[in-house]
């Protein structure tokens, strides 16, 4: 139920992080947006639209623990409902629920919301914008280094249209964790844990080493455990019988005493994983060491994997990219390999990669995330992957404020007892496909366009700035021919 409070002289004001987007800095942002999309078009991505709410559990079951803390979460008509943080769990739901023919290439653009706390992340500007618009892409329905490397060229693709000439591209894939994580058949929890905690292990964050809350409860209990019971857990009767003569009554709770003995069982199990689990995270400890050069980096990630006795496929994929990357018109010295990136969502499987301004601003990024579509109820999995830039970040990088085009612009000005001619004229001009603004304050404050208007006699008089850029001015006459504007003629219309 909501309650309307009592009308006051107290001001409301803009909710904090939301943003009031002027005129200027609209066209601005509507300008560079606009080229991106159109890169993205040019590339075959067709442009949704998406629902700006979102249930939150599609979130709750896509995206990382760290962003759904930063979702704007609430409860409605007896929903558990949020302002969509991210855009691909949307498009996934959506290519799911439509039964879209694959592959599918899908483009997008418009505002989430995300409660990012300022300065959290290295290298994001700090900030105290909850709302941002975002741009991206998704394709899916395709596996393989070929698919990777389209959805890398059209990122850059993009930033090149919307004037960001140089960046550096980072290039990761939790593919080779995960895979040495599945070998060790690990718990698919513990498994998102260690992705999570990985990069929060660089050697060369300031802020030390950060391990999952959840993975280093489980590490710090274990360490309380007797061994033998770690190796060799009971039988459930047994177990069941073991409780009841040390004095522990299961009884009197709504499950059944053997249901109760089985799950302790299970996490007494899990904890049996966890030497393995020491094992992983010395094996991550090392992987996030690996960043510099291609060059540099892939014989030192071939001879860690060699030495836990793994498959090359998941370093093979990322030469097969690597070698695909120039084709797209990237430099080779723009790229940089680092094998600590995650980027914060669990949801990844592949290759992971973010675009990363001369200042060190991270603009934006995607990676391959194979298994999301099954995580919102898919039956089968969706091979896919995607990227998105944060516009506001992508213009604050640029050398100079976007070039918005500007319109030619006829000033009518209303003279005593002809409002019916200057409305004439004006719905004229407007159909002819000139911007003619009607000065309906009668006294000339509505120039804008035009500085240099003078005062005329009474009728309704027109000023407006010709090809030539001169500022003239006539009396209304129905016989006057007037011209195209000028973009009207370049795109060959006629009056």
């Amino acid at each position: 139920m909501v309650t309307v409070p009592q009308s006051g002289n107290t001001p409301v004001t803009r909710v904090a992080g939301m943003q009031d987007v002027s005129a200027s800095r609209l066209a601005a942002r509507d300008a560079v947006t606009a080229r991106m999309l159109a890169a993205a078009a040019r590339a075959g991505f067709a442009r949704v639209d998406l629902p700006v709410i979102e249930a939150t559990e599609l979130f709750l079951r896509t995206a990382g623990e760290e962003r759904v803390q930063q979702m704007f979460a609430f409860r409605a008509r007896n929903r558990e409902l949020c302002l969509r943080p991210e855009f691909t769990a949307s498009v996934v739901r959506a290519t799911v629920a439509d039964g879209s023919p694959l592959p599918a290439r899908v483009a997008y653009a418009g505002p989430v919301f995300r409660h990012e706390q300022p300065g959290a992340n290295p290298g994001v500007v700090a900030t105290t914008a909850r709302q941002f618009t975002e741009f991206g892409v998704e394709l899916m329905g395709a596996r393989g280094a070929v698919a990777d490397a389209e959805v890398i060229g059209t990122a850059f693709a993009s930033l090149q249209a919307a004037g960001v000439a140089r960046s550096t591209l980072v290039l990761g894939h939790v593919g080779v964790a995960r895979a040495y994580l599945v070998a060790r058949r690990l718990d698919e929890r513990v498994r998102d844990w260690l992705v999570w905690s990985m990069e929060r292990m660089r050697p060369d964050d300031p802020r030390g080493e950060r391990m999952h809350p959840a993975l280093a409860a489980l590490l710090a209990e274990d360490a309380r455990l007797p061994e033998a019971t770690l190796a060799n857990p009971p039988d459930r009767d047994t177990f069941l019988a073991l409780l009841r003569e040390a004095g522990i009554s299961l009884d009197g709770n709504r499950r059944a005493p053997e249901e109760i003995a089985e799950g302790l069982m299970r996490k007494m199990a899990r904890r049996g994983e966890h030497p393995d689990v020491r094992r992983a995270l010395a094996f991550l400890r090392r992987l996030v060491t690996l960043r510099g050069a291609p060059d540099a980096v892939l014989p030192q990630l071939d001879a860690l994997i060699a030495a836990e006795g793994l498959r090359d496929d998941e370093t093979t994929r990322l030469r097969e990219i690597l070698a695909l990357l120039p084709a797209y018109g990237i430099p080779t010295d723009a790229v940089t390999l680092d094998l600590s990136l995650g980027r914060g969502l669990t949801y990844y499987t592949g290759i992971v990669f973010e675009w990363v301004a001369p200042d060190g601003t991270h603009i934006g990024g995607g990676g391959r995330y194979d298994d999301l579509a099954t995580r919102i109820g898919a039956v089968e999995p969706v091979p896919a992957v995607g990227f998105s830039l944060q516009v506001e970040r992508v213009i604050g990088v640029l050398p100079e404020r976007p070039a918005v085009p500007s319109a030619e612009i006829v000033l009518v000005r209303v003279g005593s007892g002809t409002p019916h001619a200057a409305a004439r004229l004006v719905t004229r001009l407007r159909m002819l496909g000139w911007v003619a603004v009607l000065d309906v304050a009668g006294d000339m404050t509505d120039r804008r366009a035009i500085a240099t208007a003078a005062p005329s006699a009474d009728g309704a008089v027109i000023h407006w700035q010709p090809f030539v850029g001169a500022v003239r001015e006539i009396a209304f006459d129905d016989d006057v021919a007037w011209p195209l504007p000028s973009h009207e003629r370049l795109s060959g219309g006629s009056q």
